[in-house]
C-alpha cells in the first residue's frame, strides 16, 4: 500500500483512472480514493491542509512504519518547461525558513530540484526552483510517521515565466499529471521495493503475538517486549523462549523481567577466527 497526498481533485483523477481507485465512504474530513495497493487523499490547497490530510490518513488507516508516502501535484518554476516532472531533493518552508532534504530513491524516474513552499501563489519566480504550497506541510508531517526514505515529493511544472499561473486550470492540471503517470509508476514501484525491504526489519518478532495473547501489557510494555524478543532472536536464534518456566508467570511485568534476566545470562561470544 502507498499513500498519495494531492491538493486538488483534478490532480487525483489520473490516479483514479490508472490504478482503478474508488471513492471511499469511510473518510469524512477529506475526499479519499482507495484501491488494492494505493490510497489517494485530496487535502485542499496549502501546507496546513496537506499536513492535516497526511495526519488524518495515517490515523484513519493505522498504517505501519513501512507505508510509503508521496506528495504529487503541480508547481511553478522560473525556467523549466511546462509538463516537466521533478523530484524534490530539498524542501524549504518560505515562511519559517525550515528545510528538509529527502533522500532520493535509487531508481529515479526524473531529475530533481528544490521545492519552495509558499503561502500564496507565486506571481514572480525570484529563484530557479519549484514553487508549491503543500510540500513543506506534507513532508514535515509524513517524516514523523515513517522513515524519510519512504517520503517523496514529485511535482509537475504547470507555470513559468512564459506561461504564468493565471493560465492554470483544472483541465491543464489534470492533463499534466496524466502525462507523467509513467514516471509516477516508476517512483511508486521504487518506493514499494524499499517498503518491502523495511517491512522485513519491522515485522513482529517470533512469539510476540503468542505472548500478547497470554498476558496483558501496556503500550510501553509492548514496546519493551518487542525489543527483548528482537534481542532474543539475535542472541539465541535456536533457543525456545517457552522453556524455563515462562508459562507459569502471572503478569506481563513478570514476563518482561524473566526475559531480561535470561538475556543478561546469555554469554557474549567473540569470534576469534577472524
Amino acid at each position: 500500500m502507498i499513500h498519495v497526498v494531492v491538493a486538488l481533485p483534478c490532480e487525483a483523477d489520473p490516479f483514479v483512472s490508472r490504478y482503478r481507485l474508488t471513492k471511499t465512504a469511510t473518510a469524512t474530513a477529506f475526499r479519499l480514493y482507495q484501491g488494492d495497493h494505493m490510497r489517494v487523499i485530496v487535502s485542499g490547497i496549502g501546507k496546513t491542509a496537506a499536513a492535516a490530510a497526511t495526519a488524518y490518513l495515517h490515523a484513519l488507516t493505522g498504517s505501519r512504519g513501512d507505508v510509503p508516502w508521496l506528495n504529487i501535484g503541480i508547481a511553478g518554476h522560473a525556467e523549466q518547461a511546462l509538463g516537466t516532472g521533478l523530484l524534490a531533493h530539498k524542501i524549504i518552508d518560505h515562511a519559517s525558513g525550515r528545510c528538509w532534504y529527502p533522500p532520493l530513491v535509487t531508481e529515479r524516474p526524473c531529475r530533481s530540484d528544490t521545492v519552495l513552499t509558499v503561502d500564496r501563489p507565486a506571481q514572480r519566480y525570484e529563484t530557479g526552483c519549484l514553487y508549491d504550497m503543500e510540500a513543506a506541510g506534507f513532508y514535515g508531517t509524513a517524516c514523523r510517521l515513517v522513515s524519510a526514505e519512504l517520503v517523496q515529493c514529485y511535482k509537475v511544472v504547470s507555470d513559468n515565466r512564459q506561461s504564468p499561473s493565471e493560465n492554470v486550470n483544472k483541465t491543464l492540471a489534470r492533463g499534466l499529471i496524466a502525462d507523467r503517470i509513467g514516471e509516477i509508476d516508476t517512483l511508486v514501484a521504487a518506493l514499494g521495493e524499499i517498503a518491502g525491504q523495511m517491512s522485513d526489519s519491522i515485522a513482529d518478532p517470533k512469539d510476540y503475538a503468542g505472548i500478547l495473547a497470554r498476558w496483558r501489557f501496556s503500550v510501553y510494555q509492548q514496546n519493551q517486549l518487542r525489543r527483548l524478543l528482537q534481542r532474543w532472536q539475535a542472541l539465541a536464534p535456536t533457543g525456545d523462549i517457552w522453556d524455563g518456566g515462562l508459562r507459569s508467570l502471572k503478569t506481563g511485568e513478570q514476563v518482561l523481567a524473566f526475559l531480561q534476566a535470561h538475556l543478561d545470562a546469555i554469554p557474549v561470544r567473540l569470534d576469534t577466527t577472524v
